[in-house]
């Protein structure tokens, strides 16, 4: 997809946030359900895990055929959720192919880039506890000492610092975006299931 489009269809959903005619809101619906069916059809090609729901359910909210009724506040929530979604994702949209699944299993061998050693080669997880497994796996006699979420360039990450029996340590980075576009998506989920009286 078009990094074009992303910051197009971000820039209308925020400016959905203030009051405007219903037409606008209608022209948003077909905006942004395009746009979020269009990144569901795309995370599913590209086989992640959690990504084509995300999108799929954001794409429901927003559809047109099948329209949700809000109030504004919910709207607003939704609107901002969904700009989040596309901001903090659009790497995925953007890039090459690849598979969560492959990322989630990379362990640490020479030469392997995504080993977790900073931000651009911090591991994709879709939870804390995918986080705990890898370290398990990867050190498996060393003890997490301290744990802290920091934003990114490209994403919001957890940073867990290990530390070995030598006494040696070493921070270990986690990409958790897909963790906040799942939390943000079971949001909106939940407020589209309680429409305005």
């Amino acid at each position: 997809m078009p990094l074009v489009i992303v910051y197009i269809c971000v820039t209308l959903l925020m400016v959905a946030v203030a009051p405007l005619p219903m037409a606008y809101y209608t022209a948003l619906r077909f905006v942004a359900f395009a746009v979020f069916a269009w990144a569901a059809v795309i995370a599913y090609q590209k086989r992640y895990s959690a990504l084509p729901w995300v999108f799929g359910l954001t794409a429901f909210v927003f559809n047109p055929f099948m329209p949700i009724y809000l109030t504004k506040g919910l709207w607003i929530f939704c609107d901002i959720g969904a700009a989040l979604i596309l901001v903090f994702t659009s790497r995925f949209l953007t890039e090459g192919a690849s598979s969560v699944e492959t990322l989630k299993s990379v362990s640490i061998e020479p030469n392997v880039i995504l080993d977790g050693s900073d931000y651009e080669h911090a591991i994709l997880v879709g939870s804390v506890d995918e986080e705990y497994d890898w370290i398990k796996v990867n050190f498996p006699n060393a003890k997490r000492t301290t744990q802290e979420v920091r934003s990114g360039r490209e994403g919001l990450y957890d940073v867990l610092e290990i530390e070995f029996q030598d006494g040696s340590v070493r921070k270990v980075y986690f990409d958790i975006t897909l963790i906040l576009a799942k939390y943000v998506a079971e949001k909106n989920n939940s407020a589209s299931q309680h429409p305005n009286n």
